[in-house]
């Protein structure tokens, strides 16, 4: 489904290893089992789909299925579950995870929001058809939590102790959840997978074990200053990880080395190791001229890069500059007007040695 595709890219496009393609949706789909073993569907683009998915020889290209159904656990799954269970016979190391459920409203969202004019009338106990508060008691729980490698529980990242009066049903800036009864907005999806990515930046080694519940993870909410100048330090310990800058912190100094020599990019997430700017704070930054400050040492000469990224409408490209020893470098850039807003990000990498990082500011109001 959309939902999981969208969530996952938004969340895990900056790893270069991870390499995502959406099988289709399977509205429609009907799948049943022939006396043979083999899967058919009267839809000629699902029957196309499956019989891609079920030949060896594509099926060995592919490390993990991620299972992403509107109600995943649902009585009316069990085709599906059959399905996995098939595929991972055919192919023992094929890892599936399951892509939790969230909320569902009895008429579309969008009406809901219109008529009480707040979009909390989607998560109002009367207008939920179907709440993911225990996922344990769906009907094929079992079955699928028997061949699944992960469970993405988006109740865990979204609602207080699994409470559906505390879920969240809109982005930073006001997107709701959905506008139908199901789907989520691209906006809401890409947010959240974003903030689940944060959480568990392992997509696999991280995610939680069948069976077994995240606990929410804490996240820190930031709110922007209404008006006047910014001036913030990261917390080195939010640094997100980068398959091509090894890091570590150290008594409170962050180490960076580089792993492997492949392409930097200043784009995206950058593909440096890379601290997000809330979405509070991006909306506070949008068409400001900002200044990144970076302290700390290189023991030996070394080129320190860095780099301010949208996400969506342009990157400063890679800032570069040679340090050796004790070290406070100041980088400038104007950040262009944001359209819908994809998450800000600084990147930085050495281009070679290391560097020990002891202080990440970001800094507004120094426009003249």
């Amino acid at each position: 489904e959309p939902d999981g595709f969208n969530f996952l890219t938004a969340g895990f496009e900056a790893q270069p290893e991870l390499g995502f393609f959406h099988f289709g949706t399977i509205n429609q789909c009907a799948p049943t089992r022939e006396t043979d073993g083999s899967w058919v569907s009267r839809n000629g683009g699902c029957r196309a789909r499956m019989d891609a998915l079920f030949d060896e020889e594509t099926l060995k290209g592919i490390d993990t299925l991620v299972y992403a159904a509107n109600i995943p656990f649902g009585a009316n799954k069990t085709a599906f579950a059959g399905m996995m269970e098939d595929l991972k016979a055919i192919h023992p190391d094929l890892r599936i995870m399951v892509f939790g459920g969230y909320i569902n409203t009895k008429i579309p969202c969008s009406r809901l929001l219109n008529e009480a004019g707040d979009i909390g009338a989607c998560k109002q106990a009367d207008n939920v058809r179907y709440f993911e508060a225990d996922p344990e008691a769906g009907e094929t729980y079992e079955r699928i939590m028997a061949i699944a490698d992960g469970y993405i529980d988006r109740v865990a990242l979204l609602c207080e102790d699994r409470s559906l009066e505390t879920c969240r049903v809109s982005t930073a800036r006001n997107v709701p959840l959905m506008y139908d009864e199901h789907h989520l907005s691209l906006e809401f999806a890409e947010e959240t997978g974003r903030e689940y990515a944060a959480a568990f930046p392992d997509l696999f080694s991280s995610a939680p074990s069948p069976g077994i519940r995240p606990t929410r993870a804490d996240q820190v909410v930031r709110q922007a200053p209404q008006s006047g100048p910014i001036d913030f330090a990261f917390p080195l310990e939010e640094v997100q990880a980068s398959p091509f800058v090894s890091s570590r912190l150290e008594n409170g100094v962050l180490m960076l080395e580089r792993a492997t020599f492949g392409e930097l990019l200043p784009g995206g997430k950058t593909n440096g190791v890379g601290f997000e700017i809330a979405p509070g704070w991006e909306d506070a930054v949008s068409g400001e001229l900002v200044t990144i400050v970076v302290e700390g040492s290189a023991p030996s000469p070394t080129t320190l890069k860095v780099a301010y990224s949208t996400n969506e409408v342009g990157n400063s490209g890679w800032m570069d500059r040679i340090v050796d020893g004790t070290f406070s470098e100041t980088f400038t850039y104007r950040v262009p007007q944001l359209v819908n807003g994809r998450g800000d990000y600084i990147g930085i990498a050495p281009d070679s040695g290391r560097l020990e990082i002891t202080a990440i500011r970001l800094l507004t109001g120094n426009d003249g």
